[in-house]
């Protein structure tokens, strides 16, 4: 019986139950400024690039208020007011 379940509970855990999102609301150069998504310092977020069907991966630089500013770790080519940031709710870490 234990067998049964299984399937059911490594999907359960592998599934992302709550993602905190927000949207671009400015880029001045290469910072690029948000309304949410809830984040720390250093979490790695994701921007979906709906026109170009691609995203970019951006850290959390600071925050001012309630915006979010953001560093974009690639092309920000198609980023436009709207788009939506996904956080992640891991920082960046390297092995050392």
């Amino acid at each position: 019986m234990e067998s049964f379940f299984n399937k059911y509970l490594s999907a359960a855990k592998s599934t992302e139950t709550i993602l905190y999102t927000g949207y671009v609301t400015a880029v001045k150069g290469m910072v690029i400024e948000s309304n949410g998504p809830r984040s720390v310092i250093g979490e790695i977020c994701t921007i979906k690039i709906p026109s170009k069907n691609k995203t970019v991966l951006a850290e959390v630089m600071g925050f001012e208020g309630t915006t979010v500013k953001l560093m974009p770790y690639g092309d920000t080519t198609g980023i436009e007011i709207g788009s939506e940031i996904v956080a992640s709710g891991h920082i960046l870490q390297v092995p050392v």
